[in-house]
């Protein structure tokens, strides 16, 4: 799967998502994604595996467990290896982010 198919599946499961950034503000709630590294697998000068290492976050106004839940239960539905990271109230922006760390196996 690569990062394009990813964000088809946070659009058709109904969030306003973007690769990195919008190019413009964007109405709560919103998606942001990207790369964060990869853990490829290899062996004997052998590279077998390229699995890219990402990120999905979650900005809303205030914490949303629905939201959150739709967002988990599309990666799931995916077979997108993910582990919940964190949330954080931004002050300054007087929003809410909730981020997990996804695996692109296979992308």
């Amino acid at each position: 799967m690569t990062f394009k198919d990813f964000g088809k599946i946070l659009k058709g499961a109904g969030f306003n998502a973007a690769q990195v950034r919008f190019n413009k503000a964007q109405p709560l709630p919103y998606v942001i994604y990207g790369a964060a590294g990869r853990s490829d697998i290899h062996a004997d000068n052998i590279h077998y595996f390229k699995i890219p290492d990402g990120y999905v976050e979650l900005y809303t106004e205030n914490k949303s467990a629905a939201l959150e839940e739709r967002l988990e239960a599309a990666l799931e539905s995916a077979a997108i290896p993910w582990e919940w990271d964190y949330e954080q109230y931004i002050e300054s922006e007087h929003m809410m982010v909730v981020r997990w760390n996804i695996q692109m196996i296979g992308g």
